[in-house]
């Protein structure tokens, strides 16, 4: 059983660990997440995630150790039962179909999740009621914990100090990489689009005051037939993109994306990426590429379009 109850807070640690890093080296997938549940302000939602991300990394830490076992392995189911609750609010009460949890880097369902959860908290209980001691002494454990605290709180200030500069997170998840494939999967019915050499990839928000200002310079992109190919993205229902196509005289085609996946993907609305056959040729926030710029700077018609996408700036998540 001491082998058993050693796996099994090892096990749980690692998912700690691992899930509280993410948070603080990539809190936007979970800011978007949480701001679309509306539990709190959007400018309270990157504190709330770093002090989420502290106490997870600090539990893990403990876990894997079996520091103060006494008192963290309560406090882990405690956790995780609070993220189990959230879960079943946010399937039961907004309709989310994912949980979350896991910064877009695994779409798992609200139902797994919750049964993962179970797993999680059944394991911790195993290793409660079956106490081993790795042999540390008081001052062996004080420094342990506290050393860790201290290097866990440090990197999420510095998180928090890289994104309030450069509006990015430390680490870009996102697998839009220039160069790399595009993957048609993203987003739903693009493998069944016509043809075409270029396409201009929008990935908007119907909220997002800058996506409804480019509502008519992509228009006129799409008619021209020396442009790429026009495709937006939107999370959210078909009544919600119907909505949206309305009010703003949408032309060109708007395809559903999970939310899971477009928090994956974007850092700020809107996102435009230029895919030249299967190859990502260029992404970037609310711009156009510097050459299609300078194409549609060459002509009067398009002049005040240029201007107009050029000069946007995105609009930050959550806001």
């Amino acid at each position: 059983m001491n082998a058993l109850s050693a796996l099994c807070s090892f096990v749980v640690g690692i998912v700690l660990l691992g899930t509280g890093a993410m948070k603080a080296l990539s809190p936007t997938p979970f800011y978007l997440h949480l701001d679309r549940l509306h539990l709190l302000p959007y400018r309270a939602l990157r504190y709330v995630i770093g002090g989420s991300a502290l106490v997870q990394c600090l539990l893990g830490w403990a876990l894997i150790l079996r520091l103060y076992p006494a008192v963290t392995m309560p406090a882990t189911i405690g956790s995780v039962l609070a993220f189990a609750a959230l879960t079943t609010w946010s399937w039961r009460r907004r309709g989310s179909s994912e949980c979350g949890c896991y910064g877009g880097l695994f779409n798992v369902s609200s139902a797994r999740s919750l049964l993962l959860d179970g797993a999680y908290i059944a394991m911790v209980a195993v290793a409660w009621s079956n106490p081993i001691s790795f042999g540390w002494g008081g001052a062996a454990e004080r420094s342990l914990f506290g050393g860790a605290g201290l290097v866990f709180a440090s990197v999420i200030f510095m998180s928090t100090w890289v994104f309030s500069q450069w509006g990015t997170d430390m680490l870009v998840l996102s697998p839009i990489r220039v160069n790399k494939v595009w993957q048609d999967d993203w987003i739903e019915g693009y493998a069944d689009l016509p043809d075409a050499a270029e396409r201009l990839v929008v990935l908007m928000s119907p909220t997002c005051s800058s996506c409804q200002e480019w509502a008519s310079p992509l228009n006129k992109m799409h008619r021209r037939a020396d442009m790429p190919q026009v495709v937006a993205a939107m999370a959210g229902d078909d009544e919600t993109r119907a909505r949206f196509v309305a009010a703003f005289g949408i032309e060109f085609p708007i395809l559903p994306v999970s939310e899971p996946t477009m928090d994956r993907l974007i850092r700020g609305f809107p996102t435009v990426v230029e895919v030249e056959g299967d190859r990502i040729a260029s992404r970037a926030e609310a711009s156009l590429p510097a050459h299609l710029v300078e194409r549609l700077r060459s002509s009067r018609q398009f002049a005040d379009v240029a201007q107009q996408m050029f000069a946007r700036r995105s609009h930050p998540v959550g806001s």
